[in-house]
């Protein structure tokens, strides 16, 4: 009885150490995959692309993915089942080969939705690898044709009308920061890990969501960073960007400080605080309500706008000089707002003496133009300017218009109007060019209109979204939605 035993514990000993083998396995997979994994975010138009760097390195190893959404309108939500079940993944390369993935969070209520789940992506052999989300069964949503393909049967390929493709898009907050850190081998859309840019960058201040997010030349998000509140990179109420020598100085209005960061949205430092002033004058280096930002020859502008004059510091933040006080004398100022450099001359917004500015880098007058009205060359509450192939584009806010002069004042056309049309604005604040393209932050109308430099319009970026309640409480808003957006600036690419 005893041998039997003996013998019996024996024959478990080789099944003993395959379930400890197996576990240590799982453990150091799940150890090594966690120690990697990066998110991506889900937009419905775009592909999750890899590009490997190194193929001789991922044809042995096998890392992991975190994918993650969580907005409300999002279609896994509609038609997945509530279990996260019938959710799979592919490549392809292999359309008919599931993918290895865990379900992390699977959340699904009305008033709380998201899904979390890795992905372990194989070895690859190509240099790039395009990864597919599927979703849905033949249960649940609407189908254009009779198939009853399921989610869990091998074969994908004729599955798409049933079986939905939900196609991500790598957002993190960075380009770079998807790639694996430790590892520089992975990389989303073929974004070089160098400091060079492939394409331009669009930086926007969504004002009223406290936030500054970023797209590329058509439209699609990038990034984001910023909440509400007045710690190192939050915000209230951020307004203009200005970007210079890789870095990214924001006016941060009600926190009286101009913020800088890198080109992914670290904070690096700041500077400024609230007005201190007396009856004659404020102190130098304070704030009431900074807007407008110009960098120029080593120096930043900014439009110190209830203290109705102009400072002046170096990217550090030390004062170096000013201009202006209130007054509607020359060079005298009634809430100065946008400011824009050009050819050694400044052009200053005076909006509320309807009027543009001009002065050289000290601080001297040379020219203006403009009065109230609604005519050709009159404006009623101009807030920003920038300049093109000498022509000089102004934002008309409350005549709901764009108005373009030559450099020394005189009309040239305009376009807009009262609406939310294509076309149309409602109180236009923001305005950017680049190649022949008119990029306006229409305000009102929470989106980015781009329209050629007559005016016609071309495309929309965004809708409405609001990213705090009343109380400023965080209340879910998307990706790509705005919230009164104000400025745009325009990062180049090489």
């Amino acid at each position: 009885m005893k041998k039997r035993f003996i013998y019996s514990v024996v024959a478990l000993i080789p099944i003993i150490s395959l379930i400890i083998g197996i576990f240590i396995i799982s453990e150091k997979w799940h150890n090594f995959a966690w120690k990697y994994r990066q998110t991506i975010s889900m937009n419905t138009n775009k592909l999750i692309k890899l590009h490997n760097i190194n193929s001789e390195f991922y044809e042995k190893t096998k890392l992991t993915v975190q994918i993650k959404t969580s907005n409300p309108n999002n279609p896994v939500f509609i038609h997945a089942r509530d279990d996260g079940s019938d959710i799979l993944f592919t490549s392809l390369s292999d359309r008919k080969r599931k993918l290895h993935h865990r379900i992390e969070k699977y959340i699904n209520t009305e008033y709380e939705k998201e899904l979390i789940a890795w992905v372990e992506l194989p070895g690859l052999m190509k240099d790039h690898t395009y990864v597919f989300m599927y979703y849905g069964n033949n249960e649940s949503g609407p189908r254009d044709d009779l198939s009853q393909q399921s989610i869990k049967e091998d074969n994908l390929t004729n599955s798409t009308d049933c079986i939905r493709i939900f196609q991500g898009f790598g957002e993190e907050e960075s380009f770079t920061n998807i790639i694996f850190d430790q590892l520089k081998m992975y990389q989303v859309l073929n974004k070089s890990p160098e400091k060079k840019l492939s394409e331009d960058r669009f930086y926007i201040s969504d004002t009223t969501n406290h936030r500054i997010q970023v797209f590329d030349a058509a439209g699609n998000f990038l990034f984001k960073w910023g909440r509400y509140g007045s710690g190192n990179g939050e915000f209230k109420n951020p307004q203009s960007i200005v970007i210079y020598e890789n870095e990214v100085f924001i006016s941060d209005r009600f926190n009286e400080r101009i913020q800088v960061f890198d080109l992914k949205g670290n904070f690096k430092r700041k500077w400024g605080i609230e007005a201190v002033c007396n009856e004659k004058s404020c102190e130098d280096g304070t704030f009431d309500a900074p807007r407008g930002l110009e960098a120029y020859e080593g120096e930043i502008y900014v439009v110190d706008t209830f203290n109705h004059r102009i400072q002046v510091f170096d990217v550090n933040g030390k004062f170096k000089r000013k201009w202006g006080s209130f007054g509607k004398n020359n060079g005298g100022f009634n809430v100065p707002l946008g400011i824009q450099e050009y050819n050694n001359e400044i052009y200053v917004v005076d909006a509320y003496h309807y009027r543009i500015q001009v002065f050289d880098k000290t601080g001297k007058f040379i020219r203006k133009w403009g009065r109230f009205g609604c005519g050709d060359g009159e404006f009623d509450s101009p807030l920003q300017v920038t300049i093109y192939n000498d022509e000089v584009f102004v934002t008309d806010r409350n005549s709901h218009r764009i108005q373009v002069f030559d450099t020394d004042g005189n009309f040239l056309r305009k376009f807009g109007a009262y609406g939310s049309g294509k076309g149309y604005f409602k109180f236009p604040y923001g305005i950017a060019l680049l190649n022949d393209k008119v990029y306006v932050a229409d305000r009102k109308n929470h989106r980015i209109q781009i329209l050629d430099r007559n005016g016609i319009w071309l495309e929309t970026w965004g809708s409405l979204g609001n990213c705090y309640d009343k109380q400023m409480k965080p209340y879910k808003c998307n990706n790509g939605e705005f919230e009164q957006p104000l400025t745009i600036a325009i990062l180049r690419g090489i």
